[in-house]
């Protein structure tokens, strides 16, 4: 696709810098979410939760309420937490909610002077609202999924479902976000080619599921439920647990922190998905044999590659770096697709 000016770049980059900043955000939320910091706010406060504690004894309450009401995971993996420990996890809590808040201010500043300069179309206007909904929603998840750790007897972490939820939502955002960016920057005429674009669509489809089956695996710490490469050569240990799983009741699904057999069950859905989008993604290359899609077959054996280690490290306790890593690499996979579907319709750009 060749790149072509726009009639107001300004705009364009400030799209661009929305993406980014979505990004950002979602790996700031995977920190969080890796290093046991998001119960360590235990409030939510829009205008005074700006700024963070500014003195020791502030601090000190601020301790004594994660301790309260994060009573179950603060005495099953922090019992023996120093204050300074604390002002760790507290800060990346800290930073991933502040990090919305600025986000809502480069969206909507610019936003404003952009449309006082009539250079928001109506078409745009549409996108960009479907987006600040979408990031509304979100933000609201976050502090529903927070509440499931609080005040808990049952919880260490937070639900593994209202994470997936909580999910869910940013990276729709971030693709309807692109989406909007791409279509904006550049001028497409559309010559659809209908079978590659609904192919793609539906993989687009299957990374997005894999997305939210990997909140899934990472909210119940289920990566070391199955640490081995081969599902075939392990498959006696994959009966046994498959077996076990279809034999709980629905409560086990609910009440899942000690049961590896659930556990496991997601991390197969898991690992199967990923092979399902492997072969079809082969499939799709053999027949289209172009360059962006061999870069797409690469950067998927690239994520399976960073997946399979993630699990197979996981035992103590998952590589922090590794995690993140997979989890950055998997939302690359989803906006690539999402050029890659547009770059299938449309056969001619013009200025």
């Amino acid at each position: 696709m060749k790149k072509v000016l726009t009639r107001h770049n300004s705009v364009s980059i400030w799209l661009l810098i929305g993406v980014l900043m979505i990004l950002l955000q979602i790996l700031i939320g995977g920190v969080t979410r890796l290093t046991d910091s998001g119960l360590s706010i235990t409030e939510w406060n829009v205008i005074k939760g700006v700024l963070p504690p500014l003195n020791d004894s502030e601090w000190i309450l601020s301790f004594e309420k994660y301790q309260s009401f994060a009573k179950k995971q603060y005495q099953t993996i922090h019992r023996d937490m120093s204050l300074d420990e604390f002002k760790t996890i507290f800060y990346w809590e800290y930073f991933h909610r502040l990090w919305a808040r600025v986000m809502f201010l480069v969206y909507l500043i610019p936003l404003l002077f952009f449309m006082i300069q009539k250079k928001i179309s109506l078409e745009l206007f549409k996108g960009l609202a479907l987006v600040f909904l979408l990031a509304g929603i979100s933000g609201f998840l976050g502090w529903f999924m927070v509440k499931s750790g609080l005040q808990s007897d049952q919880r260490t972490w937070v639900s593994a479902y209202r994470l997936m939820f909580h999910l869910a939502f940013p990276a729709l955002t971030l693709g309807v976000l692109f989406h909007v960016y791409i279509r904006y920057t550049y001028r497409l005429d559309f010559e659809i080619d209908k079978v590659s674009s609904r192919f793609i669509g539906f993989l687009l489809f299957l990374v997005y599921i894999q997305i939210l089956l990997g909140a899934l695996v990472s909210g119940m710490k289920g990566a070391s439920s199955f640490p081995y490469f081969s599902l075939l050569m392990n498959w006696k240990v994959v009966g046994a647990l498959w077996t076990d799983a279809f034999a709980q009741n629905a409560n086990a699904f609910w009440d899942y922190e000690s049961n590896i057999s659930i556990k496991f069950l997601f991390h197969l859905f898991h690992r199967i998905n990923a092979y399902l989008i492997f072969i079809l993604a082969s499939i799709h290359i053999m027949r289209q044999r172009t360059k962006l899609s061999y870069i797409f077959g690469v950067g998927l054996i690239v994520q399976i590659i960073l997946g399979l280690a993630t699990a197979m490290t996981s035992i103590p306790k998952v590589i922090i770096y590794l995690a993140l890593l997979h989890q950055f690499w998997g939302f690359l996979i989803f906006l690539f697709l999402t050029f890659y579907r547009i770059r299938i319709q449309s056969k001619v750009c013009v200025r």
